[in-house]
């Protein structure tokens, strides 16, 4: 996996199956999100990109409504917005993940 892109098509082979993402004053950069919203990408104007994957580790049990969507969606918006920041003083973060739903 590249750790810079200009495009959606260096950071993978699905990209068809992406739309377009954008955050309000955003500008130079290029957000995307897979339809099932379970992966959403966001190339910075400096090349580098931040890949956020959503993904069940349960029975498949849960169901990614519209109110997830959102959530997933404003959650995203604010490591777009803070990730730069943190990286710059903490240098690259790989892969994290959070606990299992409750």
């Amino acid at each position: 996996m590249p750790t810079k892109a200009k495009k959606l098509s260096e950071i993978t082979d699905e990209y068809s199956g992406y739309s377009q993402l954008s955050f309000e004053g955003k500008g130079g950069s290029q957000g995307w999100v897979k339809k099932d919203y379970a992966t959403m990408i966001w190339i910075y104007p400096d090349d580098h990109y931040l890949e956020m994957f959503v993904f069940d580790l349960g029975g498949g049990e849960h169901v990614i409504n519209d109110a997830f969507k959102d959530g997933l969606v404003r959650t995203f918006q604010e490591l777009v917005d803070d990730i730069p920041e943190y990286s710059r003083s903490a240098g690259s973060i790989h892969y994290t993940s959070t606990p299992p739903w409750g």
